[in-house]
């Protein structure tokens, strides 16, 4: 359903839908379950899982929401003198309609900082759009994680963290800017990094060059500088769990996004030469280990112990490339190795990951930098069929039932039929038979 131009839900619709909200148990709705932030003329809103208009298009910028709220800019200035962050964006050089497209929502890894819009002060809003931390204090607003959000003045220093009633209960503690809080740990860099816990004091002496914030007990750590650093797996007391590869495949700028051990391995990248294909020259070759260090058992039925290209596991399936001869194969796999689904070579397993059952992948287009450009994307189950038809220019992960498309000089959001739920134009969509 397309949002209209004009005419926002009616009065009596919406004290409907607040006092339901007031009747409901706190636990019956979760506060971020079916609300999407949308921009139309400039203007940013939320519309619900039925394309409604929630809350009014009134912000400068929005965030998604997490756990109960969302971050939102205010206009400096009235819309019609100052204009917009969609604007300030397009300026900066983005190229998305609306400014819409974070990086959160094109590969639905976390963000390492929020957005930095010019001129604008940041707060939060609720489920119902009530402003729950007013603006004016700060020009940065993270995510919610654990009860805590980061946020920074309005000169750009990093402030500390504020609970949901926008307290700071934890000041600055580092020279930079530290992670959010996971598994009750955040990261924090004063020229090394260490961990502090949620009273804001040091959760054990150890300092490391680089690191990953926790999960499940467990965060990745390292000193030195490559190819002589070696990580290491630790736990929350900082104790050592297992010395792991020097050649751990982290990228540095997604280090705050990383979720250690994902699916039960992480991977470890190296090169050499397809012994079936010595042509080829060296290859990328990728591992996968547990957390004890062990490989993965029986790679490709026991034939190979390594992969030309690896994803990380998502929902129990991992995006491969391997050579057989001189044929690169795509391919999904099981944790044991062995594989799952043979995909068409058409489909590119580049950051192919399963989100609520379905997996955003590009066909076509030319490799630039790293980049698919030009190339098309729909969605595929885990039996490797396309459900959605590759008709989009960019296609984000699902989240509670909707995914974020970007077609062309229109945005919006789509359910798993690959139905509009709300665009801001025309977005066609097509569900395969």
């Amino acid at each position: 359903m397309r949002l209209p131009s004009s005419g926002p839900i009616t009065m009596i619709r919406r004290l409907a839908i607040l006092l339901l909200l007031a009747l409901l148990p706190a636990r019956a709705v979760p506060a971020e379950s079916s609300l999407y932030p949308v921009v139309m003329n400039g203007r940013f809103g939320f519309v619900d899982a039925d394309g409604e208009l929630a809350i009014p298009l009134k912000f400068y910028y929005a965030e998604e929401f997490s756990e109960g709220l969302a971050a939102v800019w205010f206009p400096p200035k009235p819309f019609q003198e100052r204009g917009s962050a969609v604007e300030e964006l397009a300026a900066a050089g983005r190229t998305v309609p609306g400014g819409m497209l974070s990086d959160y929502r094109r590969t639905g890894a976390s963000e390492p900082y929020p957005k930095w819009i010019g001129g604008a002060d940041c707060g939060y809003v609720d489920f119902a759009g009530r402003t729950v931390v007013q603006p004016g204090r700060f020009r940065m607003c993270g995510r919610f994680q654990e009860g805590l959000a980061r946020v920074w003045r309005e000169d750009g220093a990093f402030e500390g963290y504020i609970d949901r009633s926008g307290a700071l209960v934890i000041g600055r503690t580092g020279a930079y800017p530290g992670f959010d809080f996971s598994d009750g740990l955040a990261a924090q860099n004063s020229g090394k990094w260490y961990f502090i816990g949620k009273d804001g004091q040091r959760a054990f002496k150890y300092e490391y060059d680089w690191v990953t914030s926790y999960h499940n007990g467990v965060a990745l750590a390292a000193n030195g500088s490559p190819p002589k650093m070696r990580w290491l797996a630790i736990d929350a007391s900082g104790k050592t769990l297992k010395k792991l590869s020097a050649s751990l495949l982290i990228p540095w700028h997604a280090l705050a996004g990383h979720i250690p051990f994902e699916g039960g391995f992480e991977r470890e990248l190296s090169s050499g030469l397809v012994p079936e294909c010595r042509e080829l020259g060296e290859v990328a070759q990728f591992r996968y280990f547990d957390r004890e260090g062990t490989p993965m058992p029986g790679a490709l039925n026991g034939k190979r112990p390594y992969f030309t290209h690896a994803e990380p596991f998502s929902e129990g399936l991992a995006a491969v490339a391997y050579f057989e001869g001189c044929e690169r194969i795509h391919a999904l796999i099981q944790p044991t190795g062995v594989p799952a689904v043979r995909l068409p070579s058409s489909i590119h397993v580049d950051g192919l990951r399963f989100s609520e059952g379905l997996a955003a992948v590009s066909f076509g287009g030319s490799l630039e930098n790293g980049e698919w450009r030009g190339a098309k994307w729909g969605y595929i189950d885990t039996s490797g069929k396309v459900t959605i038809d590759p008709r989009f220019d960019q296609a984000g992960p699902f989240s509670r039932g909707a995914a974020f498309v970007v077609q062309g000089r229109h945005s919006g959001y789509i359910d798993k039929r690959g139905e509009l739920i709300w665009s801001d134009g025309p977005l066609v969509t097509k569900t395969q038979d």
